[in-house]
């Protein structure tokens, strides 16, 4: 009898409607325009927790500078949320892990601006590391051989910084004029800096190399819009690279218009690779009017979030890639819901959603915009093959 029921549950697990486990930034953004920072920007697994990110960090309404954010864990073994630290910071944007840490990118620090920030957590403790110099904004964090680099925002300039493991002292290889460095793009053992990317033909550097042997970064001039995103109409003149993963010689990316001050609007999927130490990066069909947002690797497959507007819903989507095969996928979790999944995670076979919503406009933002569901945190297991 526990067979047959354990087999129901999960067959309707995997093809019915997903668990509603709970929104945990509910009680600290409660209605009306906060409801816009209860947005899960990102998800990340950690020594078998899911870490949650919200607020928000826009200058403009609604919801704006919405700071000091609490970092939640979801505890999978009973769906239970905890309120583990508090940033000092408007938006949780990005995790990242390397290691046996987590990390935090001070997004955009509620301090003065004499310094930016970034948080790691080891040894079952949070430390707060406030020691990058006139950074407003924390884009990205990448650690590698015992460096961490910090892709930030200066007052009306960009920079990247570099530290040792200890992350106290920074040196600063690059800066920007006038434009930010919003991320890092990891392929192979090659480490890129991107800033904005634009439509229009203004010859201009957009992605930068590092040198190791110099400790530089270098400007790519070939690494354009074009080649950067290929075979795409766009429709707009800011461009980022955004939720970028990285495996084998290869990096799977979501390309963006920049929106609403920091946020993102997703367009595209790419995969870039490298071969003979020349980039190769290839646009990734999707089902049409199907929008990534979000790209998780795991050992044997990558997974890929996406959504489809409906009339008055949203289908959610996983389609699931073989690592050497992107022409191909398999769609192997779909449902409707009243907004989109910003982000999303996996634990042993179960996926966890993160629901977002979007204004169209700052300047003329409705209400009805911001659904109710946003924040709330869905979990949908996969059937187990017998």
């Amino acid at each position: 009898m526990k067979a047959i029921f354990f087999l129901v549950y999960f067959f309707y697990s995997a093809f019915g409607e997903p668990i509603f486990l709970g929104n945990p930034y509910s009680k600290e953004y409660k209605s009306g325009e906060m409801i816009y920072a209860r947005n899960i920007w990102d998800m990340q697994l950690y020594k078998d927790k899911i870490y949650i990110g919200g607020g928000n960090s826009s200058n403009y309404s609604p919801a704006k500078n919405a700071g000091r954010v609490n970092v939640v864990s979801l505890n999978p073994k009973d769906d239970s949320f905890t309120h583990e630290y508090r940033v000092a910071e408007e938006q949780i944007d990005i995790f990242k892990v390397y290691g046996d840490i987590l990390y935090i990118a001070g997004h955009d620090a509620t301090e003065k601006w004499d310094f930016g920030n970034i948080y790691r957590k080891y040894e079952n403790h949070w430390y707060k590391n406030r020691t990058l110099p006139n950074a407003l904004h924390v884009y990205d964090i990448v650690a590698k051989e015992n460096k961490i680099f910090t892709a930030v925002g200066l007052n009306n300039k960009g920079a990247v910084f570099i530290s040792d493991k200890k992350a106290i002292n920074w040196k600063q290889l690059i800066q920007a004029k006038h434009e930010r460095v919003y991320s890092f793009l990891e392929i192979g053992d090659e480490l890129f800096a991107t800033q904005i990317f634009r439509k229009s033909k203004i010859k201009k550097v957009s992605m930068t190399q590092y040198n190791p042997k110099y400790n530089t970064f270098s400007p790519r001039f070939d690494l354009n819009t074009a080649k950067m995103f290929p075979d795409t109409k766009l429709q707009d003149d800011g461009i980022k690279i955004i939720k970028n993963v990285n495996f084998e010689n290869k990096a799977l990316y979501i390309g963006a218009y920049k929106h609403n001050d920091h946020q993102n609007l997703p367009f595209g999927l790419y995969l870039a690779s490298l071969k003979n130490k020349e980039l190769q990066v290839q646009k990734i069909d999707l089902e049409k009017e199907s929008i990534p947002k979000d790209i998780l690797v795991r050992k044997d497959a990558i997974y890929v979030l996406v959504s489809k507007n409906q009339k008055e819903k949203t289908t959610i989507q996983v389609l699931k890639f073989v690592k050497n095969d992107f022409n191909h996928h398999e769609k192997i979790i779909s449902f409707l819901y009243n907004s989109f999944a910003r982000s999303f995670e996996e634990l042993h076979g179960c996926f966890y959603f993160g629901i977002g919503s979007e204004i169209a406009n700052p300047n003329t933002w409705n209400q009805n915009e911001l659904k109710k569901e946003t924040g709330d945190i869905l979990k949908l297991c996969l059937a187990k093959e017998n």
